[in-house]
């Protein structure tokens, strides 16, 4: 009877599992029938937007319509269903012809650049590989006459579809840098709808945007994205392409990128939970800015005639004056920020073999950009904990640098008088007061390496320290002649 029992039982559950794996196997099969179904349905209508793109001509209203058509599709689909899209080798072919077909594209190029972001984004998700992406970039870049029409993603209308198109470029260039270098970049319209979306998102109130809807802030859309991307891609061709970092010099681009990096570290302040995002277009901007400077003298005596190396030094002044009022931890990328802008300033000083204009370059540091007085009263003797010693050692590099190509009578601003601190100190008794008051040796070793460097060109300034130590001393005026050697 037990026995009985026990096979009723198992014949029982036996069933049941029989049941339970047939209703699951009905369930996958009705599962993989509907996406096979949908596939099919999305296949159908996919070859009908082909269609329609591929007879829309120059019209731009008509290839519009079938973008947008186009965008809702693909928005409707998973991500291996677009990746089949490009292996297929259809889509890419047909919507890149089109758009180099039509003159104007400020409308029609919005929906394509999201299209094809979004289809590069699928393509990633799918865990395909290095080949698969780098064949994508460069079926895009080839349908789009070597890259050339890809200029209309840039020169459309609205924020987000330029940011679509911005973030398509940067995802696309490491794979076909050389063939967009050629083709797209080298042309001046390209770099001028680079600039023009740097000075616009630039001057937009973005920077005191409030978080938006589902916790976003303006970091993550409108101009602040828009500027994310540009400075990203930006940061991207400028070191690589020197042709590209003339043009975008003058074009105003430094101009511009500061501009953005004053924007976000203003926003920063005003948001503080997205600092860190604010920081990095900062960062970004400032790094395009050192590349722009490094490509070599006539370039900087563009900037520097434009004002551009007085904006680099406001904008490290501000980014100290940020430094002074926080932690050590939080103000880590903020000091990567200042050590850039200070390799700005040393890299304008740093072609000695072009003696005139490396002068002009640390005069205009000296009495146009206030460096002397930035350094001396704001860098060296911050106590702030978010300012390091490592910061500290390259402001006073950097100063040298600066006071070593400068014109002997130049260097006089050491010991002028004027309001460049409310302590009424002159440069030179800050430098002093390094060696005196209590600071890390290796700031006091730098500091009077710094002396002994104007000290051994100036007789002005020395004749100047002498009274100072013989008032400190109490013993009666008797100041050195300016050809003395120094003390």
């Amino acid at each position: 009877a037990r026995f009985s029992r026990a096979m009723a039982s198992y014949l029982f559950s036996f069933v049941d599992s029989l049941t339970d794996g047939l209703d699951s196997a009905v369930a996958n099969f009705e599962t993989e029938f509907d996406g096979a179904i949908q596939q099919l349905d999305a296949g159908v209508d996919l070859d009908d937007l082909l269609e329609e793109i591929g007879v829309a001509g120059s019209d731009e209203t008509a290839l519009l319509r079938a973008y947008q058509r186009l965008e809702a599709l693909s928005r409707a689909q998973p991500p291996a269903t677009l990746h089949n899209w490009v292996v297929e080798g259809q889509v890419v072919p047909a919507v890149c012809s089109a758009l180099c077909r039509v003159e104007s594209s400020k409308l029609a190029a919005g929906p394509l650049a999201r299209t094809l972001n979004g289809i590069y984004q699928a393509i990633v998700s799918t865990e395909a590989t290095p080949e698969e992406i780098r064949g994508f970039s460069e079926q895009l870049v080839r349908h789009t006459e070597n890259g050339k029409a890809m200029v209309k993603l840039l020169q459309v209308e609205d924020p987000e579809s330029q940011t679509q198109g911005l973030a398509l470029l940067r995802r696309v260039y490491p794979h076909t840098s050389a063939m967009l270098g050629r083709h797209l970049l080298s042309d001046p319209a390209s770099i001028s709808a680079l600039v023009q979306i740097l000075q616009e998102a630039g001057a937009s109130p973005w920077a005191a945007s409030e978080p938006q809807e589902g916790g976003r802030t303006s970091a993550e859309h409108g101009a602040a994205a828009l500027s994310a991307e540009c400075v990203q891609f930006l940061r991207l061709v400028t070191r690589e392409d020197g042709d590209v970092r003339m043009i975008v010099t003058f074009q105003d681009g430094a101009e511009a990128l500061l501009a953005i990096a004053a924007q976000a570290l203003s926003a920063a302040n005003s948001l503080p939970g997205s600092a860190e995002a604010f920081w990095c277009i900062a960062e970004d901007a400032c790094i395009c800015v050192r590349q722009l400077a490094g490509q070599g003298i006539v370039a900087q005596k563009y900037m520097r005639e434009s004002g551009h190396v007085v904006a680099v030094t406001r904008t490290l002044r501000f980014v100290l004056g940020i430094l002074s009022q926080l932690s050590s931890l939080a103000g880590s990328r903020l000091e990567g920020i200042a050590m850039t802008l200070l390799d700005i300033v040393s890299t304008f000083v740093e072609h000695a073999s072009v003696d005139a204009e490396v002068r002009s370059n640390a005069r205009n540091l000296i009495k146009s950009a206030s460096f002397v007085e930035i350094c001396c009263f704001e860098l060296l003797p911050s106590q702030s904990p978010s300012l390091t010693l490592n910061t500290r050692l390259r402001g006073i590099s950097s100063l040298t640098a600066v006071l070593a190509a400068a014109d002997e009578p130049v260097l006089q601003c050491l010991i002028a008088s004027g309001p460049a601190s409310a302590s009424g100190l002159r440069a030179l008794d800050a430098l002093v007061l390094q060696l005196t008051a209590p600071s890390p040796r290796p700031l006091r070793t730098a500091a009077d390496a710094l002396l002994a460097a104007v000290l051994g060109r100036s007789g002005a300034v020395r004749e100047a320290l002498v009274q100072d130590l013989t008032l400190a001393s109490g013993v009666g005026s008797t100041a050195a002649p300016p050809s003395a050697s120094p003390p």
